[in-house]
């Protein structure tokens, strides 16, 4: 019998993941990025204020730092209008990008939902209130592991 729910749950997720599409791909280009670890949710409102207006997105993994969301290339103009108002209605921190050339573009910084300076892509330090954080984390997930 376990061996039947287990045949039938792997099929279904191996279903699943065949037939699911990824809306973007590898052919996303950079929209937005944040301002380190402790402005990542910033970025929740534009890509809302993206898929409200239908613009498919996502974000990439986050790395050093940062989490880049993409649109797709073609979208490109039309999500940066969007992502521009979204930030100065709702008074957000974040970097946007001026053109749809990746890491090569310059950025827009944007704090409180006002353009500060352009500068090229360039990874934000983490502060030691984040690194406190995560390590307070790690220490507790090898604490549940014992």
């Amino acid at each position: 019998m376990r061996v039947w729910i287990l045949i039938s749950v792997v099929s279904a997720l191996l279903l699943g993941c065949a037939t699911s599409k990824d809306p973007i791909g590898a052919q996303g280009v950079d929209i937005a990025v944040n301002l380190g670890f402790e402005r990542e949710r910033e970025l929740d409102q534009i890509r809302s204020a993206l898929i409200s207006a239908g613009i498919p997105c996502n974000q990439r993994a986050m790395s050093c730092n940062e989490a880049p969301l993409i649109v797709r290339p073609g979208d490109f103009e039309r999500a940066k209008a969007i992502a521009t108002e979204t930030v100065i209605r709702n008074s957000l921190a974040v970097r946007l990008f001026k053109s749809p050339s990746g890491l090569y573009s310059l950025l827009e910084v944007w704090e409180d939902g006002r353009k500060i300076r352009e500068e090229p892509h360039k990874l934000y330090p983490i502060r030691e209130e984040t690194l406190r954080t995560l390590k307070t984390l790690d220490q507790s997930g090898k604490a549940q592991e014992k």
